[in-house]
């Protein structure tokens, strides 16, 4: 078998979503009834049925999930677990392979390869091989673009300022106020 027909380690989202909560409540020794009742306190409404069910994810008898965990549950069960979504979302393990679907396959472009650069892919560090990267670090809330841009090196390399400020614009007409920033790279850049 061949690494491009080699399925992925972990993977989809929600198995691995389903697989780290069932680790961690039980490392709290917590029941199904006992997160259920965390996860009332942090406003989500879910029974110990419902987390069950999002553990085992009801297979049907092709064994497909029929019980797939929201984004609502994921960031609510991360809350009342005390942990960072992305360490739902991810194992713990750096090694192996992440699928983003349940046919995936770790060669395919989709692909994110292993566990480490999947998690950096999930926090907005690393972009995906098959991704534009001009526009994946432009969705970012103003702030965060700027520091990014500041602590890069070679940035000029994956965009101008001026690119970014117009893939910027274009994507969120909010962004207009980091003409400042970049204006003056432009100057430094013309004066250079």
């Amino acid at each position: 078998m061949t690494e491009q027909q080699e399925t992925a380690t972990y993977g989809p989202p929600s198995d691995v979503v389903a697989e780290r909560v069932r680790e961690v409540r039980k490392r709290r020794g917590w029941t199904p009834h006992q997160l259920a009742q965390e996860c009332a306190d942090v406003g989500l409404q879910l029974s110990a049925n419902t987390i069950e069910n999002i553990e085992s994810g009801r297979r049907d008898k092709n064994g497909r999930r029929r019980r797939h965990v929201t984004v609502d549950e994921l960031i609510g069960l991360a809350f009342a677990l005390d942990v960072a979504p992305v360490h739902l979302v991810f194992p713990i393990s750096e090694e192996g392979t992440y699928a983003l679907t349940p046919s995936q396959k770790t060669g395919e472009s989709r692909a994110l390869g292993n566990i480490e650069f999947a998690r950096g892919w999930f926090r907005g560090e690393n972009v995906g091989a098959a991704q534009n990267s001009r526009i994946y670090f432009t969705e970012r809330p103003g702030e965060e673009i700027l520091d990014f841009i500041e602590k890069a090196e070679g940035i000029d390399k994956v965009y101008s300022p001026s690119e970014a400020v117009t893939i910027s614009k274009m994507r969120h007409p909010s962004n207009a106020g980091r003409d400042k920033f970049f204006d003056s790279q432009d100057d430094t850049d013309a004066g250079s």
